[in-house]
Parts: C-alpha cells; structure tokens; sequence
C-alpha cells in the first residue's frame, strides 16, 4: 500500500532516479525517431490526460524553440474529438499514455490517424494497443517502483524528443544539441540541491496549512504546467480541492476571493514574468493572503516579499525550469499529506473501491466527429 510516507520518500529519491535513467531515456527517444518520422512535418500536438498532459504543458515552449515547428499541448479528449479533424499528413501526435490503453488516449490516436495525422506513442508498454497503432513507440524506461518519478522522466523523454527533432530537421547543429543534452544530463544536481534547501520548509508550511480546504498555484509560460500539476498533487495526495491558474488572471478573478487563510503557491523562475510577479506578490501581502514564493535561491528580494519562501537552484534555461521548478510544490503537498496522516489517492475509501478503474474502459469512437457549424462534406459519418 501507497503511503503519504512513501510519496515524500520517492519525490526526495527523484534526482538519484532521473541520474540512472538518463542513458536509458536519451536511448528509448534516439532508437524511436530518425529522419523518414519527421519528413514534411509542419505541426506537433503534445497529448494526454492527468500528469502527461501537464508534462504537454510544461514542455511545449521548449519543443517550439527547439523544433522550429507549431507545437500544441493539449489534452487527449481535445486531441481527439476536437483537434484531430484538422490535421492531415503533415501532423504528428506525440500520444501519451502509461499504461497504452486508456480510453481517451488510444481513441485520440485512432481519431488523429484517420485524418492522415503521424502517431507517436509514448508509453510504459511496447505491446500495449496505443503503442502497436502507432507509427512510433518511445517507451519509457521503468522508473524502479519510483511513484513520483514518472512526471519528470516524462518532461526528459520530451525535451529529448524535442532535441532530436531540431537535430533532424537540422534546426540545431550536433554542437548545440550536445550542449543541451549537457544542461538535461546536469539538471539532478539542481534537483538535489532544491530538495535539500526545501524539505525543511515545505515541512512547516505543511503543518501550518495542514487545514487548508483549499491550494491555489500560480505561474505563467513553461511553469503553467508545473502549477497545474501541484494542484493535481494536492488532489491526489490529500484529497482537497486545488487549482491552477495563469499569474495575470490572479489580478482579474481570485483577487476577489475574501478567504484569507488557503496558501497561494506563486511560482517565478527567473525570467519575463519576475517584475509582474513581484507586484502580484505585494498585491497578496496587502491583502492578507499567504503567498508562498517558489523562487530563485538568489533572489531576495522577490523570495522575502512572500508569506514563505521555497528556495530554488536551477542553472537551466526557463523552458526547462519545470524540471526542478515542480519538486518544491510536491513536496508540500506530500508532505501536508504526512501531516494529516491521509493515505494517497483515497486508499481504503470504499467508494472509490466500488469505482473501481474508469480511464481505461468506456466507449470509443471510430469515426471523426463532423462539426455542424458547416456543412458536412457528402458521405460523412456525424
């Protein structure tokens, strides 16, 4: 059984982990992709559900940069019933899905490759039906029983990806992807670093908000995503309810919100988005409301200005900053988790027993959906 314990054990165990799979991932995403998967390719969909399409999220800056292509994060069900009917030969969908055979994940693959759309799987199974539909299988290394592992070795595979795509298209040279590739490789150490600076704080903000009903994380650009998945990990490790939300809409909508006790996690890597986020941060603290800053170990300024400060050591570039920009986040979470003695994922909770699993049954859908905002073409299945 899957403990909150357990959780916190397996988040501090990341860096060791990711260290050991480097190889094995740079291996899993080089042996997948080569020149003929890539040829005519004009646009990039990055696909799944729960924590893939957070990986999608946190990512997407980077494949563009790096690619040279449109890229789109976007959830599996957007993917397919929304998405799929404009894409054609020129498109490729990076379809994710762990297990091979979630519901959604497989008919957002089905759906994209009947509009002519090139279906990469990434999976944890080779033989599994999304992986054998597809026109290439990255399958991921086994993160060795590691539970909070898989989120970031997913970002690794992608930016991998993104990598090798930019050196086929020839829109980085071998030097510049060897040099990224160094930057990915280094990014445990930066890891170790931040969880040592943040266990002992996150551990009090845990037991000082351990009553919260509520955990609201803040970020714009690349770490969008990672703000998404902190909420996912409050909903999964303690069971109350999270959200995620662009910076700048704070301003527009939550300001609003007269509750003064639920934390705030603003997360503010270096970059762009710093100047607004220290005013949105002072904003907060007029207000009463508890901000805690996820940011830079160096920057004082903006760290101080918090209700709480989770200091972070990362030398990447901001599109890869969601690899160690996440660990503070989760770590909170868990460990509110262990403070509340609550087991993870509602272990024990015999409603959730009676659910039983339901992303990988349910019905699929075969055909593409036809939109009847314009006619439809003749002979077409609506």
């Amino acid at each position: 059984m899957l403990t909150a314990r357990q959780l916190v054990h397996d988040t501090l165990a990341i860096p060791t982990r990711l260290r050991a799979m480097l190889a094995a991932v740079d291996a899993a995403v080089t042996q997948a992709i080569d020149s003929p998967h890539i040829h005519r390719i004009e646009e990039i969909v990055l696909s799944g559900s729960g924590d893939l399409h957070h990986s999608a999220l946190a990512t997407e800056f980077a494949f563009q940069r790096l690619t040279g292509l449109r890229v789109t994060a976007m959830q599996s069900m957007r993917t397919g019933l929304y998405a799929a009917s404009g894409m054609s030969a020129r498109s490729a969908v990076v379809q994710m899905s762990f297990s091979g055979k979630t519901a959604r994940a497989v008919e957002a693959a089905t759906l994209a490759k009947l509009a002519g759309a090139r279906i990469w799987a990434l999976t944890n199974d080779g033989d599994s039906p999304l992986a054998t539909m597809s026109d290439a299988s990255l399958v991921k290394p086994d993160t060795g029983g590691n539970e909070a592992a898989g989120y970031p070795v997913t970002m690794l595979m992608l930016y991998l990806l993104a990598v090798r795509i930019g050196e086929l298209r020839g829109h980085l040279s071998r030097p510049h992807a060897a040099t990224i590739r160094g930057q990915l490789a280094a990014a445990p150490d930066d890891m170790q670093r931040t969880l040592d600076a943040c266990i002992e704080p996150a551990h009090s903000l845990a037991a000082r908000h351990a009553n919260a009903a509520h955990v609201l994380f803040l970020a714009t650009g690349p770490t969008f995503g990672t703000a998404v998945n902190g909420s996912a990990r409050i909903h999964e490790a303690v069971g109350i309810n999270a959200a995620a939300q662009d910076i700048e809409e704070w301003a527009h909508l939550n300001r609003w919100v007269g509750e003064h006790e639920s934390p705030t996690v603003v997360i503010l890597p270096p970059g762009p988005v710093r100047e607004r986020g220290i005013e949105i941060v002072d904003a907060m603290q007029k207000l009463g409301k508890p901000a805690i800053v996820v940011a830079d170990a160096n920057d004082f300024e903006l760290g101080e200005k918090g209700a709480a400060w989770l200091p972070v050591h990362c030398a990447l570039p901001e599109e890869f900053a969601p690899l160690v920009y996440n660990l503070p986040g989760e770590l909170f979470a868990h460990l509110i988790g262990v403070v509340r003695n609550i087991a993870p994922y509602r272990e024990g909770d015999p409603a959730y027993q009676r659910l039983g699993e339901i992303r990988w049954g349910g019905w699929i859908r075969e055909s593409l959906p036809v939109s009847t905002l314009l006619p439809a073409p003749p002979g077409a299945n609506t």
